[in-house]
């Protein structure tokens, strides 16, 4: 197991976010839509997805593997400022 300890100047600098990032919140859903077993309150939702096909996320899903790590630069921080400025930072990455 993993062990963080903070010291009182590390709390300082630790900031909260104001809400769920879009972008993480697709690559995470991205993860769950792939995983066999689903969340009984997702089964719905999961359902849609793969009944609909991947439509504009076809581009996006060999991006990300069904498990662990995953490029950082699909959630960046202008993602915190919305979809939008998040998206624009994304398409605005160097190919190198």
């Amino acid at each position: 197991m993993l062990r963080v300890h903070f010291a009182a100047q590390d709390l300082l600098r630790t900031r909260v976010a104001d809400g769920a990032d879009p972008l993480w919140e697709t690559v995470l859903s991205l993860h769950s839509l792939r995983e066999g077993r689903a969340e009984p309150a997702l089964a719905a939702w999961r359902q849609h997805a793969v009944r609909h096909g991947p439509g504009p996320l076809r581009t996006l899903l060999p991006l990300v593997p069904q498990h662990g790590y995953f490029p950082d630069f699909l959630t960046p921080f202008e993602a915190s400022n919305g979809v939008a400025p998040g998206l624009e930072a994304v398409m605005s990455t160097p190919r190198k």
